[in-house]
């Protein structure tokens, strides 16, 4: 009988002292059942309102002897309006914005073959920046 084991996703998200860039976060499910062994792809959606290109750069802080891949790791999100009659792509409605096209990240993770039953936490760290600026320095959770 396999052990299932239960995840909690957490955003740590890291923003530029100079401007903090405008971006959100949609996560459809705060825990995930797992079992040993097992690889699960976790989807979050970023999106933004901005006028301007934002740049995010995307890392996973684990518990020892768990692995995560991060499809893609950076990218850069631009506002695009949509329709919720598009049921290739998700959407959120932003107040004054209308509905705003989300864009995925998979985050893959291998749970260890020998690991005990436990409710674990996962940081999903985000780093943004405007298009041209570099320095990350403020820290926000969510």
């Amino acid at each position: 009988m396999k052990t299932k084991l239960c995840i909690f996703m957490a955003f740590c998200l890291m923003i530029s002292l100079v401007k903090a860039s405008g971006f959100g976060v949609v996560q459809t499910k705060r825990y995930f059942e797992v079992k040993p062994g097992e690889t699960v792809d976790l989807v979050v959606h970023f999106f933004t309102a901005e006028d301007q290109p934002v740049r995010i750069k995307v890392s996973v802080d684990l518990p020892n002897g768990w692995k995560a891949t991060v499809v893609p790791e950076e990218f850069e999100i631009v506002s695009s309006k949509g329709s919720l009659k598009d049921k290739t792509s998700k959407y959120v409605q932003i107040p004054g914005k209308g509905f705003v096209k989300t864009f995925p990240v998979h985050v893959f993770v291998q749970v260890p073959l020998f690991v005990e039953k436990n409710l674990y936490k996962l940081n999903v760290v985000t780093f943004s920046s405007e298009k041209g600026e570099g320095t990350i320095k403020v820290t926000n959770k969510r």
